[in-house]
């Protein structure tokens, strides 16, 4: 998957306990739905989803009983943010689409609850591995949160999640564009966050290159070199100062990116260890995972600064150091961790390590297949991953099943022609010719041929 949506899905997975959107003001009138409304919050920041799910329901019962759209929308989208949370997104998907229903209802709202939900929806269905859903939500969102916040940081995040949704599907033009949108947006505010800008130029520079617009590429990577080192914090940030040594890498400043990455080290190492969290949405707990995640991050973002060095022994110690982190975090098995099993079996794999990597894909796909639906967003590259290390290994039938899977997931929830279809198409090709079916081959490189042709 690609590498921006892999950000999310580490975003999403990390800080999922935040999800949960601020309740708005459900009904003046009605305190006995405030009540409930502050009892579900305070349950979340205890880390008690399951009885904030029984007060949400009965707040929903409550609401519903007034029969005003105003009164149950905003029920169901607290309703919504807690099925996330314990992911259920069959239920938290209904919840959203009733509540937007509702909420489209709704004359004078001193909020947006619509282009709320629909941005919550968006989220949902990325974390969910169905982005194709998610478009057009992404797409509420923004005319929701335009309508609301012309010009303003939720109307800039709305076209940042849009901007996801159309890379995560393959639309590279578009994806590009609603970027670029955002990043105008980002610098007209009063205060643009360098942090945000950076990060949002250098997906703009590999969106660039993915559509092989090299010097456009090159161009926005030395905006992003640009305002990076005029970072006052930067020296202190392991994550800004990876940050650092990928843009140096991108444009081919490898004794620059080489130092960058030096005190990338440095700085991780100074910022020490994590520890276990509760899942809790309290302030304060909110906070240390904020600040664990940003351990995390960093090692991750040296891991991938490594491997695209071609550093590979060095990317392998990276990622294993990350998925230690996450296990002392949050446990053995948690849910933020197939992701990062991912990088690490592209790393093993890479090297020629087949049964490490295949072990790490295995992993990550026990903790995906939990998901309701049969959907996760890194399970294509997962399926992907272990296709071809058992393709390497002679197992020529566990490939073939593998890569099927991933070719199904591609065309029933995210796009028939998305660019990561060819080559998964390419590998089926080469199992079936080996097979003898030279036939069906044909067609699946023929299909991969045509989808490399088009314009991204």
């Amino acid at each position: 998957m690609v590498r921006s949506l892999r950000a999310l899905a580490c975003v999403a997975g990390m800080l999922i306990i935040a999800f949960l959107p601020p309740a708005p003001a459900i009904a003046e009138e009605k305190p006995s739905l405030q009540t409930q409304a502050r009892r579900a919050n305070e349950l979340m920041k205890e880390g008690k989803p399951d009885e904030a799910l029984r007060v949400a329901d009965d707040a929903l019962v409550q609401a519903e009983a007034q029969g005003s759209p105003a009164a149950v929308a905003p029920v169901l989208m607290l309703r919504m943010g807690i099925q996330t949370v314990q992911r259920d997104f069959p239920g938290a998907a209904a919840s959203a689409i009733r509540g937007f229903e509702l909420a489209e209802k709704i004359q004078g709202a001193p909020v947006p609850i619509g282009a709320f939900i629909a941005l919550n929806a968006t989220t949902l269905y990325l974390v969910w591995g169905r982005p194709a859903l998610a478009e057009p939500w992404a797409q509420r969102a923004v005319a929701g949160m335009e309508k609301f916040d012309r010009n303003g940081n939720l109307h800039r995040g709305a076209l940042g999640l849009l901007a996801a949704v159309a890379e995560a599907i393959g639309k590279y033009a578009p994806a590009q564009q609603h970027r670029e949108q955002e990043i105008a947006l980002e610098e007209k505010l009063p205060k643009p966050d360098p942090a945000r800008l950076v990060g949002n130029l250098v997906r703009l520079g590999d969106l660039r290159g993915k559509r092989d617009d090299m010097p456009g590429a090159r161009s926005t990577y030395a905006r992003a070199l640009e305002i990076q080192l005029a970072r006052s914090d930067m020296e202190r940030n392991a994550s800004a100062l990876a940050t650092l040594a990928r843009i140096q890498h991108e444009l081919g400043h490898e004794e620059d990116a080489k130092a960058a990455l030096a005190r990338a080290y440095d700085a991780a190492v100074a910022a020490g260890d994590v520890m276990p969290l509760v899942p809790s949405t309290s302030p304060e707990e909110l906070a240390k995972r904020r600040l664990a995640s940003d351990k995390v991050l960093a090692w991750r973002q040296i891991g991938r600064v490594e491997r695209d060095r071609g550093r590979l022994p060095e990317a392998e110690a990276a990622f294993r150091r990350v998925l230690a982190m996450s296990e002392r975090i949050d446990g053995p098995g948690n849910l933020n961790q197939p992701a990062m099993q991912v990088e690490l079996g592209d790393v093993l794999r890479a090297r020629g390590s087949w049964s490490a990597a295949e072990d790490a894909y295995v992993s990550a796909l026990s903790s995906l297949e939990k998901t309701a639906g049969g959907t996760a967003i890194d399970m294509p590259a997962a399926l992907d991953g272990l296709a071809r290390v058992k393709w390497a290994k002679g197992e020529r039938a566990e490939a073939e099943a593998a890569v099927r899977r991933e070719i199904g997931l591609y065309e029933a929830h995210i796009s028939r022609d998305h660019p990561q279809l060819a080559p998964a198409l390419e590998l089926l090709s080469a199992i079936l010719s080996a097979s003898g079916n030279d036939g069906e081959a044909k067609t699946a490189l023929a299909r991969a041929a045509a989808i490399r042709k088009m314009k991204l």
